[in-house]
């Protein structure tokens, strides 16, 4: 008899899509702990700050997302990448103990010898910040020593998850990064029940304190427990003259960058509340908050990717199997930018916040939206030829970017968004260049080798 043909033949209309079908079957039981953390995480940090939005005061929530930026800048600033290169470099599916000690040893030694300087640096910063701020004198300096304090304990919490994701402890790892948003989002809650919209800003920095103190110890404890479980394989000296060149080699640009990048990416609140006023702040931290729920799908699942495009050695394979994931890309954050749109639009239908009556910001937002998408894909894949130098170049356009914010002194955060929508083309574009590169080199030596 005659097959009857397939209602919606898949496989004519997406040539691809039987691969991708079974590569997510293959690797769901991975995927599933790392999208469930970072679902919870999102959904947790969300969920905070959009109660926060819609219950507590318009000054007290400005003043909160000032605090967060801060926060962000002291994790980024004081890590200087370092828990990246480690969950990059230190990947391994052998359990080998002395490569563990050896990187976590690196790990540490850095982590003192970049973090201090630069501790002092975004201190300075900060003080200035606090004197000349339009909106900076509304918080005092002892909230912002705390607020600060609060992105040291993530800097040690991302420095031990980096290791328990690079030993493929996935569990672990999952629950260490959701633990932090999980015990902060129940703390608020709890709140809310007894003050409600009186909740003031000290309780709140407490309440940041308490999780992430707690998210530390934990990571901590996981990752003791995962270390007695190693085996000793020796590590030649040989070996590691040569992994401690890779290190210098993938961390300088990567501390250049993460202090670039993370300034680049903070600087429209500091420039909100700098030049303009609370209103500014409120919109453009709420709007950039939304980024989350985008970063439910691409935050995992490009790290993921990029971790077995690593462990791929043929580098014509691994740009082939790059370019296949780059496609699924692009569709997936154009999906979330029309998901964003519809919900934004049935909001402004049913609610009177002040965030669902201004369509054309958002609009400009979900530009950025789909380009931030993009960038995590292209980032992390091109992570994983070892390389980290379009981190530096690119994060270099941030001084560009803060002397415009200097000379245009926006007000709105329209005109935030536009100039980051504007910046982070420019950055795509040059990934892009950097990925067709190592596209080239790949043809080229697998032609030279045949």
């Amino acid at each position: 008899m005659k097959a009857t043909p397939a209602l919606f033949p898949f496989s004519k209309i997406f040539p691809g899509f039987h691969h991708f079908s079974s590569l997510v079957k293959r690797h769901i039981k991975h995927l599933f702990p790392l999208w469930g953390a970072a679902s919870l995480t999102s959904l947790s940090n969300g969920i905070v700050f959009f109660l926060l939005a819609a219950f507590i005061d318009q000054k007290t929530f400005a003043l909160y997302a000032v605090g967060q930026a801060i926060s962000i800048l002291a994790n980024a600033w004081t890590d200087g990448g370092i828990a990246f290169a480690l969950q990059t470099l230190s990947s391994q599916e052998k359990n080998n103990k002395s490569l563990f000690e050896f990187y976590y040893k690196e790990g540490m030694r850095l982590s003192l010898k970049v973090g201090i300087p630069l501790s002092l640096f975004l201190g300075i910063f900060l003080f200035l910040f606090h004197i000349y701020g339009s909106f900076g004198k509304e918080l005092s300096w002892e909230v912002i020593t705390l607020f600060f304090s609060c992105g040291l304990l993530q800097n040690r919490i991302g420095f031990c998850s980096a290791f328990l994701y690079a030993l493929g402890d996935f569990k672990s790892y999952g629950f260490v990064q959701a633990f932090s948003p999980a015990l902060r989002l129940f703390l608020v809650l709890l709140i809310f029940l007894f003050q409600g919209s009186k909740t003031s800003l000290s309780v709140l920095l407490s309440v940041d304190l308490l999780s992430f103190f707690s998210g530390w110890s934990l990571s901590g404890f996981f990752l003791r427990l995962k270390k007695k479980k190693l085996q000793y394989l020796p590590l030649d000296e040989t070996e590691q003259k040569k992994r401690k060149r890779e290190i210098s080699r993938f961390m300088w640009p990567a501390i250049q960058a993460n202090v670039l990048l993370s300034s680049s990416h903070t600087v429209g609140t500091f420039a909100g509340a700098f030049f303009g006023g609370s209103s500014t702040v409120a919109l453009y931290s709420l709007f950039q908050r939304v980024n989350q729920l985008t970063m439910l799908a691409v935050g995992p699942l490009s790290g993921y990717l990029s971790r077995k495009l690593i462990l791929t050695e043929d580098e014509k394979e691994r740009y082939t199997k790059a370019k296949r994931f780059l496609s699924y890309s692009f569709l997936l954050s154009l999906l979330f930018v029309f998901f964003l749109l519809g919900a934004y639009l049935v909001g402004e239908k049913f609610s009177s916040h002040y965030a669902f009556h201004d369509l054309q910001t958002f609009q400009i937002f979900l530009l950025c939206n789909f380009l931030v998408s993009i960038y995590a894909f292209v980032d992390n894949f091109l992570v994983s030829w070892r390389y980290s130098g379009h981190r530096l170049l690119s994060s270099w356009l941030f001084i560009g970017k803060f002397i415009i914010l200097c000379l245009c002194k926006p007000t709105t955060a329209f005109s935030l968004f536009a100039l980051d929508a504007f910046f982070l083309f420019l950055i795509d574009t040059y990934y892009f260049i950097r990925f067709l590169s190592f596209g080239r080199k790949a043809t080229y030596e697998q032609a030279f080798k045949t």
